[in-house]
C-alpha cells in the first residue's frame, strides 16, 4: 500500500495466475464469470462503457466508468460508493512463464478505508484464483487471513 497526498492510498497486489491473460481477462470483464468470484456485475464494455458490482444486495452497489478498456491487458474504472469518495480500480495482465501477472491497483481510497480494501482485494483474488481451479474459497474466511496477516 502507497501513501498519496490528500490522506489517499493506493491499494497495489500482484498475483501470479495459472492460465494465460486472456483467460484472465474474461474472468475480470464477462459478468457471469464475476457474478462468481466477485459478485453479480453488470458491464457495458469498452472505453466509456460501465461497471456495476452489486455487493449483498441492490442498495450495496459500485458503479463506474470504464476508463480504459485495452483487451487483453489493462481494465481500469471508476469505483463510486455512495458515502465515499470515487476511487479508481485498475488490472494490469502480463504473460508470465507461469500464465499471467495481475496487477491489480486501487487509487485514491480514503486512508481510513484502505486496510479494509487491501483484505478484501486479497480475499477477492484468492476467490478469483480458485474460480480457475473450480474450488472457490469462502470471502470471509480469506478476508480474515488477510486481516491477521497485516497484524501480525
Amino acid at each position: 500500500m502507497t501513501t498519496e497526498p490528500s490522506s489517499t492510498q493506493t491499494v497495489h497486489i500482484q498475483r501470479v495466475l495459472s492460465v494465460p491473460p486472456e483467460r484472465v481477462w474474461q474472468a475480470i470483464t464477462s459478468p457471469a464469470e464475476l457474478s462468481k468470484w466477485l459478485a453479480p456485475t453488470e458491464v457495458i464494455a469498452g472505453k466509456g462503457g460501465k461497471v456495476s458490482v452489486f455487493f449483498d444486495d441492490d442498495e450495496n452497489v459500485r458503479d463506474g466508468e470504464i476508463l480504459i478498456w485495452d483487451e487483453p491487458r489493462t481494465l481500469e474504472y471508476q469505483w463510486i460508493f455512495v458515502g465515499e469518495l470515487p476511487s479508481v480500480l485498475r488490472f494490469d495482465l502480463a504473460p508470465h512463464p507461469q500464465g499471467t501477472l495481475l496487477t491489480l491497483q486501487h487509487r485514491l481510497l480514503p486512508t481510513r478505508l484502505s486496510g479494509g480494501y487491501e483484505y478484501g482485494w486479497q480475499a477477492y483474488l484468492d476467490r478469483l484464483e480458485g474460480h480457475f481451479r473450480q474450488v472457490i474459497p469462502d470471502f470471509w474466511e480469506r478476508y480474515q487471513h488477510w486481516q491477521g496477516q497485516a497484524n501480525c
